[in-house]
């Protein structure tokens, strides 16, 4: 591989990139950019998580999961389960992907987004979540009423 490098002969693979933006009382409070997802979950309390959904601007549902995945086909790759029913939902691997995590709903499914859209949730008051950092690493803290938005990020990632 090292030969291939040292020699020009490689290929560079450009890869999907989310921004997350994290918005409380209206103002940016936090941003990161990920390559592979932005996990929403419901924190160490133990019960579910009620969250508001919009794709672009359009109510979608509240999701009442453990929390929610919103991962471009970079990260559908690390959710073998999830990643082989998106792939027979569209190939070659959707830009990216809405998935419910244990969802106590069976209406609410994983579906396929364009990576045009942005996709915004906010947490119910009872619901104090957190919001892992890039690709599940460090988390950062969500308050009732913040409002997390996940849209493609202005560039690619190269491999």
């Amino acid at each position: 591989m090292a030969n291939h490098v040292l020699t020009g002969k490689f290929e560079v693979e450009e890869r999907l990139m989310l921004t997350v933006t994290l918005f409380r009382q209206g103002e940016v409070a936090w941003r990161e950019n990920v390559l592979n997802d932005a996990v929403i979950n419901k924190g160490a309390l133990a019960r579910i998580a009620e969250m508001t959904t919009w794709i672009d601007g359009e109510y979608l549902t509240v999701y009442r999961a453990d929390g929610l995945i919103v991962a471009t086909p970079t990260g559908l790759h690390r959710l073998q389960p999830v990643r082989r029913r998106a792939h027979r939902l569209s190939h070659p691997a959707p830009p990216s992907s809405c998935l419910p995590i244990c969802s106590h709903t069976l209406s609410n499914r994983p579906i396929i987004l364009p990576d045009t859209v942005t996709v915004a949730v906010t947490l119910d008051e009872k619901s104090p979540g957190r919001l892992p950092h890039p690709d599940g690493q460090v988390g950062q803290a969500m308050e009732a009423g913040d409002r997390v938005e996940i849209r493609r990020a202005p560039y690619h990632s190269s491999w």
